[in-house]
């Protein structure tokens, strides 16, 4: 059976301990209905057709999804340079407030001898102009079997309707502030009135 945490957060709450789970992990990340359907039929299946629905976007130019293969996450590098590309594709991009949530599905260390690399891309493809997440992305081959997860972590997101107000408020404040500032600042530019002429 597979261990499946559930974490409620609202909108304005920081997520620094669900990105801390991440580091050094090869994780899949679909909606939360999706994880449902993956449960039920016992794997996680390519898109290579487009005929299933997408979480983050049907590309009809993605490297790994051309060549059948199951996008993956791969964040066992955490150095400078490659921690800047996953702003690119953020995996906690698609848990919205108010919405049903994402399933982040975290896999079996003994993947890795089946991944895929997007140094693959850099030696068969670049000129093919095909899409990829250069140090983030990974592909698999095929399906993965559900028993290749290790554990699923069920995100969902709720709207703060005070904070959104309190953002609300000081955003026409900052908006106001700025407007007063800068016609105090024509004023002194063009001098009093009468001065001129």
């Amino acid at each position: 059976m597979i261990d499946e945490v559930e974490v409620v957060r609202a909108e304005n709450e920081p997520l620094d301990d669900i990105e801390a789970m991440l580091e050094g992990r090869i994780f899949h990340v679909t909606k939360r209905e999706h994880w449902l359907a993956i449960k039920q039929c016992g794997v996680i299946r390519p898109n290579q057709d487009g005929s299933l629905p997408t979480t983050f976007g049907f590309s009809t130019n993605s490297h790994f999804r051309k060549r059948g293969c199951v996008s993956l996450f791969d964040w066992r590098d955490a150095t400078k340079e490659v921690r800047s590309f996953r702003y690119h594709c953020w995996p906690l991009t698609h848990a919205v407030p108010g919405g049903n949530g994402i399933a982040i599905l975290f896999l079996k260390p003994g993947i890795v001898g089946r991944l895929i690399t997007w140094e693959k891309w850099k030696q068969e493809a670049p000129w093919l102009k095909e899409m990829v997440v250069p140090h983030v992305e990974a592909g698999h081959e095929g399906r993965i079997p559900i028993e290749d997860i290790e554990r699923v972590l069920l995100l969902r997101r709720t709207v703060n309707e005070a904070w959104r107000a309190e953002e609300s408020q000081r955003l026409e404040s900052l908006i106001a502030e700025t407007i007063a500032k800068h016609a105090r600042a024509d004023e002194a530019k063009s001098g009093p009135p009468g001065a001129q002429g």
